[in-house]
Order: C-alpha cells, then sequence, then structure tokens
C-alpha cells in the first residue's frame, strides 16, 4: 500500500502546475485584506509572499496575482477541513518535508534561512507553502485510501481495450568531462573545440571513447531512446530546438561539462504488459446458466488461454464480459466467462494498482474541494 501512496503524492503534487512568470516587487506595499474565507483572511501581502517564494525557488507555477490568490483559498479550504478531522502532520513529516525541499534545491537549512530573510519572507509564509500540500494529502488519504483500493475482482478484470500510448523521446549520445581531471577552464575549453570538431563531421563515438567519463564511454556514449518527460526541463528546451544529428552543449553542470547528441528524434507505442488468463468454455444450449455451466464443465471442456493470444469476437467478448455472464458466440454457440486472472511481474501488478489508488484519490479530492467551495463563505 505504500507504493500507492507515494506515487499518489507524486501524482496530485503535478495537478495544478501551469506556466512560470514574472512578478513585482513588494517593498513597502500597503497591507490589503483582498478575500475572506470562512473568517481566515488572505492579503495582498499573502499573495505577495507566495509569488517572491515561487520566483525565488523556480517552481513551475503561474504567479498571476489571480491565480495565487485561487490557491490559498484552495489551501485555506484545505486546512480547514484537516483542521475539522483534528488531522495534523507530525514532527517527522513537517521535518521530512524539509529535509526532501532542502535536497531538490540544494541547500542547507542555515542557507535556506538566510535566503528567505534576504529576499523578506517570512518563515510562517514558507512553512504554509511547504506543508499545505503534504496535509492535504495526508487528510485525503486518512479519509478515503480505503475506498480508493481496487478490489481483487476488479484487478483480475483487463481493460476493454488493448492499452496502448504514444511516447516522444529523443535517441541521444553523451560525452561527459568531469572538471576533476582536466580543472574547469580545461574542460570547457575541451569541450567546446570537440563541439566544433563533431559539427564538421567529427566521430562522436570516438569522442567519447577517448574523453568522456560516463559509464557510456565504452559504447561510444550511445544512450538511447529517452523518454522526453524523464529530462529536466532546460535539457529537453534545448534538444527541442536541435535538429538530427546535431551536437547540443557545452551544458555545465556543478562538476562536469556535457556534449549530447541528438541523434533522431522518436515516437513509441508502448502497449501494456500485462496480460490475462482467460478461463471460458463455448456451449451450444440455448437457455445456460453460467454459473452452474462453469462449476460442471469437464476440464477438457474448458479453456484457459491468454487474452493476448485471443483474437476476433472472442477476444472482444471476453475482454468486457463479466464473471459467469453467458454471451452468443455465432448462431449456433455460447460463450461463458468462468474466470480470469491477471499476468504480470509484481511490479506490473502493482502500477496497475497505483493507478487506480491515483485516480480514485484524485476523484475524491476534486469532489471534496467542491463540496468545500459550495459550503464556504467566500469575500
Amino acid at each position: 500500500m505504500q507504493l500507492f501512496f507515494r506515487t499518489f503524492l507524486l501524482i496530485l503534487t503535478l495537478i495544478n502546475i501551469t506556466s512560470l512568470k514574472t512578478y513585482a516587487s513588494s517593498e513597502n506595499m500597503n497591507f490589503i485584506i483582498i478575500s475572506n474565507v470562512n473568517g481566515d483572511i488572505i492579503s495582498n501581502f499573502d499573495v505577495q509572499q507566495r509569488q517572491n517564494i515561487i520566483q525565488i525557488f523556480k517552481i513551475n507555477l503561474s504567479t498571476e496575482p489571480s491565480e495565487i490568490k485561487k490557491l490559498l483559498i484552495e489551501e485555506i479550504l484545505q486546512k480547514q477541513f484537516s483542521n475539522s478531522r483534528s488531522y495534523k502532520l507530525t514532527d517527522e513529516e513537517i521535518r521530512k518535508n524539509l529535509e526532501e525541499f532542502l535536497e531538490s534545491q540544494k541547500l542547507t537549512k542555515i542557507s535556506l534561512i538566510n535566503l528567505l530573510k534576504d529576499k523578506g519572507i517570512e518563515w510562517s509564509s514558507f512553512d504554509n507553502f511547504l506543508n499545505s500540500t503534504a496535509l492535504w494529502k495526508k487528510s485525503l488519504i486518512k479519509s478515503f485510501a480505503g475506498k480508493a483500493i481496487l478490489r481483487e475482482d476488479d484487478l483480475n478484470l483487463p481493460p476493454e481495450k488493448h492499452l496502448t500510448r504514444t511516447i516522444k523521446g529523443f535517441d541521444l549520445s553523451e560525452i561527459i568531462i568531469p572538471f576533476a581531471e582536466y580543472g574547469k577552464p580545461k574542460s570547457l575549453l575541451l569541450a567546446n573545440r570537440l563541439k566544433l570538431e563533431l559539427n564538421a563531421g567529427g566521430n562522436f563515438g570516438d569522442a567519447a571513447r577517448r574523453f568522456s567519463r560516463s559509464q557510456s564511454q565504452m559504447v561510444g556514449g550511445k544512450l538511447g531512446f529517452i523518454d522526453e518527460r524523464k529530462l529536466p526541463k532546460e535539457i529537453k528546451e534545448i534538444l527541442s530546438e536541435l535538429s538530427d544529428t546535431e551536437i547540443a552543449g557545452p551544458i555545465t553542470t556543478k562538476e562536469t561539462v556535457i556534449l549530447f547528441k541528438l541523434n533522431k528524434r522518436e515516437k513509441r507505442q508502448l502497449k501494456s504488459n500485462l496480460d490475462y488468463l482467460m478461463e471460458f468454455i463455448i456451449v451450444e444450449e440455448e437457455k445456460v446458466n453460467g454459473i452452474k455451466s462453469c462449476n460442471e464443465a469437464p476440464s477438457d471442456i474448458k479453456e484457459s488461454v491468454l487474452l493476448s493470444k485471443l483474437e476476433g469476437k472472442q477476444s472482444k467478448i471476453l475482454r468486457i464480459a463479466k464473471k459467469f455472464e453467458v454471451n452468443r458466440l455465432s448462431e449456433t454457440e455460447l460463450i461463458i466467462l468462468c474466470n480470469s486472472k491477471i499476468e504480470g511481474t509484481t511490479t506490473q501488478i502493482n502500477n496497475k494498482k497505483a493507478k487506480y489508488f491515483n485516480d480514485q484519490m484524485i476523484a475524491f479530492s476534486e469532489k471534496l474541494m467542491l463540496k468545500l467551495y459550495r459550503e464556504a463563505i467566500i469575500k
């Protein structure tokens, strides 16, 4: 169950992501109440504080005042709901949230405190930003987790259609030069020289084997297909502007300089790796009791076939049939699903459970927010 919760937390965090915009300075601003949510106020100072936090930490959220106001209203409604149920974050949960944030931003607690102080951000504003989502997630899990678990019978039912999805990505090669080997100035000079030579027709694989220090060195720097969603935003933007076979970079990190070669853009069709063992019988009688027929059918009459191996009408019927349901296969034959059993690795099966859990929890969240808005007094 912990896997479902972790995945749900990640998906829920991404629900409200929008584009990043600029903000205005809040120095010497007059304090004005801009909203009242069941007695809790939101001021222009609260909006400005959140704008600054989003901008400083490069969080991919809108900083339009109207969007910030809407976000703060939602957070207040969520906090009021949590308080009404006595749901609170533990000290350990608060500490873990802070540690994860510091790690993601590559900050220490001291440097964070100094940064907030330098930018005029109060700790209470930062604390609301950091912990409000975590508290809402905890409240949802405590309220609805038991209703969001996929039942065993439903787990063993296949989707109505064979699931496929298209993903976009890049076929890449890389050269990674660490500063520790040549020093930063010489490493940057080397990377720029290599880029000129490679764009002029040099062999990228030979250069990678000679100069790169990544694990891909032995295969000429080849990384293969990379799903674009798994790339950092900055890298994705750089690659998106390249032509096939063009070299990107040099791209510097704290300890290395990197050259990427875009071998080609790709689209791939991904099919679900899960399969379902379908146990069924085919009979000719018109009036048939599905339960009795399945229970009394001799073993040589019952068929057990993976759904992926079935074709045509049998596959179409059994994919949507209910257990013991009698369906017409032809003018003279009836087909009855006696049982179905999911087939896949533990990870694949858990992924199906997690997706169902995520979808259910997001639906519960949206439904509850509508209820909270409907019952709230917002001025």
